[in-house]
This record gives C-alpha cells, sequence and structure tokens, in this order.
C-alpha cells in the first residue's frame, strides 16, 4: 500500500510539472533608437582697455615705483561662450617671482564682481559689484594657501561679467627697491 501511494505522489508531482512547464505567456517588446546625448560646450575670452577678445595677453599691468599708500586697479572684461547654463567665474592671483619678499607681504589685493546686465561702467560707486572672497589678502598670503581660485560669482544673463582687481600697498612697508611678478588667472566653471 505504501509503494501505491508512493507512485501516485511521484506521478502527481510530475503531472503538476508538466503542466506548468507547458502553460505558454504572451510578451512582446518597443524599441526606441537613436537616443544622442551631447555634452555642453563652455569657453571664456577677456578683454581690456587696449587688448580685444581674447584668451589671454602677456603684462597687462605694470606698476613702478610703488610706495607705502598707494592703490590702483586692473579692469577686466568676461565673457562667456558656450552652451552651459548657470556659469561662474573664478580668479587666482599666482605670484610667479619676487617671493619672499617685504613687498608681497604688504601688496594687497581686492577683486570686485559685476554681472549685472547694466554695470556701473566708471566704477565710481560700485554700486552693482559684489566684493568676493578675495578680499584684502596679500600677495604673500595667496601664495602660501597655493594660489587657490576664488568663486566670482554667476555671469549676467548675456554671458558677460565685469572684474575689477584692486591693489593697495600697505601703509606699514619700509623695505625699497623690490619687485613682484603675477598672474591673473580667470576662469568659467559651471
Amino acid at each position: 500500500m505504501k509503494r501505491i501511494i508512493l507512485s501516485l505522489a511521484v506521478i502527481a508531482i510530475a503531472g503538476i510539472g508538466a503542466v506548468g512547464a507547458t502553460r505558454a505567456y504572451f510578451s512582446t517588446s518597443a524599441t526606441v533608437t537613436g537616443n544622442t546625448f551631447s555634452s555642453g560646450t563652455l569657453g571664456l575670452t577677456i578683454s581690456d582697455a587696449t587688448h580685444p577678445w581674447t584668451t589671454g595677453w602677456t603684462a597687462s599691468t605694470s606698476s613702478a615705483d610703488l610706495y607705502p599708500g598707494q592703490t590702483g586697479d586692473m579692469y577686466l572684461e568676461m565673457q562667456k561662450t558656450g552652451t552651459t547654463p548657470n556659469t561662474k567665474g573664478t580668479i587666482s592671483l599666482a605670484a610667479t617671482a619676487g617671493l619672499p619678499s617685504d613687498l608681497a607681504s604688504h601688496l594687497r589685493f581686492t577683486v570686485y564682481f559685476d554681472a549685472t546686465d547694466t554695470y556701473d561702467v566708471t566704477r565710481a560707486s560700485y554700486t552693482n559689484w559684489a566684493t568676493t572672497t578675495l578680499h584684502g589678502y596679500t600677495l604673500a598670503q595667496l601664495s602660501a594657501a597655493g594660489n587657490p581660485k576664488y568663486d566670482l560669482g554667476t555671469f549676467a544673463s548675456d554671458g558677460t561679467g565685469h572684474v575689477d582687481i584692486r591693489w593697495t600697498v600697505d601703509t606699514s612697508l619700509t623695505t625699497q627697491g623690490q619687485s613682484v611678478t603675477l598672474n591673473t588667472v580667470l576662469g568659467a566653471t559651471q
């Protein structure tokens, strides 16, 4: 009797497996082809009073015979090109010669940035200008920090940005006859 029950159980299990194995399911698919993804572009040109739009030039500002308390500035325009939105300007000031020196420890920089479509071209009041995070640092401090990039702010809707790099010689400068050379690197990032 045990053998008969065991035989019937084996036949039942095999029957269930055969029914499940022969069951058919319908399926179909649809394909979308030709999906293309393209990266955007980003470029930057700069200009000042004597240089047309370009990607760079040599020695836009030279100041000789600096004295304690003297101030000056270098005004640059930036134009973002390309297709990327929400682009920010960056700046880095890097000493290339003259370090260490007393002059580098007493030459301070503050950078202003204006990205409005109607900027104050005279820079008399700095009404729309924002002081960036690069404010009051000496060239020696910037060099010691590894010449980091500082955010200027987001470009105007027309892709422009206006930069005024103001420099001041501390009144405590006493060493004479020194020179420092620096590179100003402007950038654009998203």
